[in-house]
C-alpha cells in the first residue's frame, strides 16, 4: 500500500506550478509593459480598434503575448537539455 501512496502525482497542481515559474512571469511583466507602452504610443480613445483604444486590454493582451512568448522558450529550451 506504500509504494502506491509515493507514485508521482501528474495533476493540474504540477501543471499550475510550472507555468507559474519565474521565468513565465517576467514574461508576464515585459509584456504587460510593452502593451502599456504600445497604448502609450499608438493608442487613442477614437475607434482606432477594440484593443488600441482600452489600456487595459492593451495590458492584459501584452502580458498574455509575453506570457506565451516566454512560455514556448522555455519549454523548447528544457526539451533540449
Amino acid at each position: 500500500m506504500e509504494n502506491q501512496d509515493k507514485k508521482p502525482r501528474f495533476g493540474l497542481r504540477n501543471k499550475i506550478k510550472e507555468l507559474l515559474s519565474p521565468i513565465n512571469l517576467i514574461g508576464l511583466v515585459i509584456g504587460a509593459l510593452a502593451g502599456f507602452a504600445y497604448y502609450s504610443l499608438f493608442g487613442s480613445s477614437s475607434a482606432n480598434g477594440p484593443i488600441a483604444s482600452s489600456p487595459y486590454l492593451t495590458i492584459l493582451w501584452g502580458g498574455l503575448i509575453g506570457f506565451l512568448i516566454t512560455d514556448i522558450a522555455y519549454q523548447s529550451f528544457k526539451k533540449r537539455k
